[in-house]
């Protein structure tokens, strides 16, 4: 049995060993496409291509160079080489276009034993890349004008260029068209929907009723191109009406705007106006002339030609350039020099503004209106109390550049140059002049020091040249009582102090309430006395009131009188 056995393995191994070679197979679906998205990221796994070799042998999966073009599309990595086994995985090398490329490639693929025969078998997938509506209608035919006199007859077509193409598939590459008018006037929408329309299918434009020129001359219109999934563009259809030798000239290029630097040397061209005579069948030269606006000494334009140069100095920061903004808003008018032999039934001249933005240079410093300052701030100021100039001066600061360059920063730096948070301009940033305020930041400071030197410093904040201005500012620390109004008091002498005090306020004080209080006594019993005489007088003489006489009160205002001197010159021996 053991025989046997050994028998039947032997004739087994040389059956592997001298039997008939076999090729590698592949044992996947390779026969199935790959389907990718165009959109499909780049680096995503497509497939894994698995090949076997029944005589056990190792393998290499290689991807040649049939299609450069389609090889470059994916990339391959082997992960198993054998022995009997290979596998390999496929993925995207790089982005998919599916509108503008091909939509199917065929990828191959060699499978190489290594054995001594060397069979190789070469493997084509196909690789299908699906759609995605990704692409918005294409207008074709650009720019969409057309040209149509007021006489044409209503209900033709009159312009077939609109076309726009979708490169998606199914419902994305089908086009439907539409338009709007393109007018800030309600009623001139009405009048635009009423005389054209657009077919939603062939994109074409129809003239709905006949056209008056003398009403409007000019229809705009937004076409717009919807393809079935939403998406869309849209472009602009300009449709001029014409007229037969009635029209003033018509300006082209409109409208005029153009910038100048400041200081342009003189007799330097910076524009040309374009016009033409508005009848275009029989067309009249045109002559040009500047008729009104701003800086019309400063520029002048050539009859024939329209261009424009400059004839004289343009400063941005005076005159009246800088009255009017720095814009110069120039009115052109052109008029048509007719032909006496022919017969004009309409206007022959026509305006247009030009608007001429000057642009500012740096070609001024700012300025302080003084070098120095003198100011003062009491020694008890809070928190954000300005200092006071001297003289009812102000602090001004300008730089007659404009825009950007007239944007200064404030700093303040102290005497050592080192800048300083104990005061604070406000506000910290102006345009071209301000009179900026000095604000107290750092109230303990005023205890501890009786004079502060500052330096203000001007800064162009948005220019490269930083032109700048300083002014120093001195200012002195005043104590309470020195800025206390005295009260006025009556000649009354009074002793000198070395120092003003408190105790002598007081003093004077007292003095007044004393005299106004003898006064009014004084006053009161003149009184009382002047009315009792006069009754003595009509009825003779008699008892006072309470038994006292005439003498007494007279003995009583002498007592109060040298009472009160004695008081007074007490006070003024305190």
């Amino acid at each position: 049995m053991e025989d046997i056995l050994l028998f039947v393995c032997g004739f087994n191994i040389l059956l592997q060993i001298y039997g008939e070679p076999h090729p590698p197979v592949i044992i996947n679906d390779s026969d199935k496409p790959i389907i990718v998205s165009e959109q499909e990221t780049v680096g995503k796994l497509l497939a894994v291509l698995e090949a076997e070799d029944e005589d056990g042998d190792n393998m290499i999966i290689n991807y040649p160079d049939f299609d450069t073009e389609a090889k470059s599309l994916v990339i391959i990595n082997q992960t198993k080489y054998g022995p009997r086994f290979a596998r390999a995985s496929i993925y995207l090398n790089q982005t998919l276009d599916r509108d503008y490329h091909p939509d199917k490639r065929l990828l191959y693929f060699q499978i190489e034993d290594t054995s001594i025969n060397q069979f190789r078998i070469t493997v084509g997938i196909e690789l299908i890349i699906t759609d995605v509506n990704d692409e918005v209608p294409v207008f074709q035919n650009l720019p969409y004008r057309h040209e149509i006199r007021e006489d044409e007859r209503s209900d033709i077509i009159i312009y077939t260029k609109i076309t726009a193409i979708d490169p998606d598939l199914g419902k994305g590459g089908k086009v439907l068209y539409s338009m709007e008018p393109i007018t800030q006037s309600i009623k001139d929408a009405v009048i635009f929907n009423d005389t054209f329309r657009i077919d939603n299918i062939s994109g074409t434009i129809t003239l709905k009723k006949s056209l008056d020129y003398e009403r409007i001359q000019f229809f705009q219109f937004k076409i717009f191109a919807v393809d079935g999934m939403g998406l869309s563009s849209s472009e602009v259809l300009t449709i001029r009406v014409l007229d037969i030798q009635d029209t003033p000239p018509e300006f082209t290029g409109t409208p005029y705007v153009v910038t100048i630097l400041e200081n342009m040397p003189i007799n330097s061209s910076f524009y040309t106006i374009r016009a033409m005579d508005g009848d275009q069948g029989i067309p009249n030269d045109i002559r040009f002339r500047l008729s009104a606006g701003p800086c019309r000494s400063s520029v002048r334009i050539d009859d024939y030609t329209g261009e424009l140069t400059v004839t004289g100095l343009v400063d941005r920061d005076t005159g009246e350039v800088m009255e009017h903004g720095g814009l110069c808003e120039i009115t052109v008018e052109v008029s048509e020099v007719q032909d006496v032999d022919a017969e004009q039934y309409g206007e022959t001249t026509a305006t247009e503004i030009i608007s001429i933005f000057v642009t500012d240079e740096n070609d001024n410093s700012p300025y302080f209106n003084a070098d120095d300052y003198s100011a003062y701030i009491e020694d008890t100021a809070q928190l954000n109390y300005p200092i006071q100039l001297d003289n009812d001066t102000e602090l001004y600061i300008e730089d007659k550049d404009q825009g950007s360059s007239g944007i200064l920063e404030l700093i303040l730096r102290s005497q050592d140059g080192d800048i300083t948070y104990d005061f604070e301009p406000i506000p910290n940033v102006i345009a071209s002049h301000g009179t900026p305020l000095i604000a107290l930041k750092s109230p303990d400071l005023l205890k501890k020091r009786k004079e502060i030197v500052l330096k203000l410093y001007a800064i162009e904040r948005d220019t490269s040249e930083k032109n700048f201005a300083v002014s120093t500012i001195t200012i002195r620390i005043l104590p309470v009582a020195t800025t206390t109004v005295p009260l006025t008091t009556i000649a009354v002498p009074t002793p000198t102090f070395k120092d003003s005090f408190i105790p002598s306020v007081i003093a004077a004080v007292v003095v007044m309430i004393l005299l106004i209080w003898a006064i009014v006594t004084t006053c009161y019993i003149c009184t009382k006395y002047s009315s009792t005489t006069s009754r003595n007088n009509k009825v003779g003489h008699h008892d006072l009131p309470n038994g006292k006489t005439q003498d007494t009160i007279s003995t009583r205002r002498l007592s109060v009188t040298q009472t009160d001197l004695s008081r007074r010159n007490d006070v003024s021996h305190a």
